[in-house]
């Protein structure tokens, strides 16, 4: 999977599951620094081509709780597996039969 253009959101969480972020790039890769939030668990992003869309998405997910961002991301990504190892086409899972 390779990068789109546009403006990213993107919930990223902690390992233990109780804390999420929301954040906001123009790029998903090279995106250790989130480990300064606490989190560095991506479970879900979404691109979008215009940036005050993306903003006001952004915006609308942190007025969410936590039960309901968890809903967001849960929808697309039950197993919360960590989507960074895919973006960057190094995901041991896409090698399965």
């Amino acid at each position: 999977m390779s990068e789109m253009s546009g403006t990213y959101v993107y919930i990223a969480k902690d390992r233990g599951g109780s804390r999420s972020y929301v954040g906001v790039a123009t790029s998903l890769l090279g995106m250790g620094w989130i480990s300064d939030f606490g989190v560095n668990h991506l479970v879900w992003f979404d691109s979008w081509p215009i940036e005050a869309d993306a903003l006001a998405h952004a915006e609308r997910l942190r007025e969410m709780t936590e039960s309901e961002r968890s809903g967001v991301f849960l929808k697309h990504n039950p197993e919360e597996i960590d989507l960074y190892a895919r973006i960057q086409c190094s995901d041991p899972y896409d090698n399965q039969p």
